[in-house]
């Protein structure tokens, strides 16, 4: 029996949100940076027994835990990715919300990128996209997760620029 491919259709919506991991990252991470925040006052107050370098110590790892933890709230509350039938709306930040039409959009494409970590091969894959003004705009994407929706997305903007 011979399996039809179902062509993707340009009237379904698809949203990439940064909810999929859940909150258990972020929380572990905001949980890790409140416990050296409370040594790092502990520690800074004074007193017997307080040792006022371990309490700086203590600062550091709180200041680079939010590294983590800040990346990762922004993440789970803010990144959105909204593909529609005509535009598509991008938000990455809390105060960067856009709404692009297809036709405002001149490029769009992929990017993996590959990082050694612990002696491991790390794959990162992107979604750059240029506007009409030329400037290049991208967002980080999980693959196994959203390749449909950044397949989507792309076809759209595709098809756009060769219709025009």
């Amino acid at each position: 029996m011979k399996q039809k491919m179902k062509k993707m259709s340009n009237e379904q919506r698809y949203i990439i949100d940064g909810k999929f991991y859940g909150v258990f990252p972020m929380i572990f991470a905001s949980a890790v940076s409140i416990v050296f925040l409370a040594l790092a006052v502990d520690q800074l107050r004074g007193g017997n027994g307080k040792i006022f370098v371990v309490g700086l110590m203590f600062l550091a790892g709180f200041i680079l835990s939010l590294f983590v933890s800040i990346p990762l709230i922004n993440r789970y509350f803010f990144f959105k990715v909204c593909v529609r039938e005509n535009d598509f709306y991008i938000r990455t930040t809390p105060f960067n919300e856009k709404t692009y039409r297809y036709s405002e959009v001149k490029s769009a494409r992929t990017e993996l990128k590959t990082s050694m970590r612990r002696g491991s091969v790390v794959y990162v894959y992107y979604f750059y996209f240029t506007d009409c003004d030329g400037k290049e705009h991208k967002f980080q994407f999980d693959k196994a997760v959203h390749e449909k929706e950044i397949n989507a997305l792309k076809n759209r903007i595709n098809e756009e620029n060769l219709t025009q």
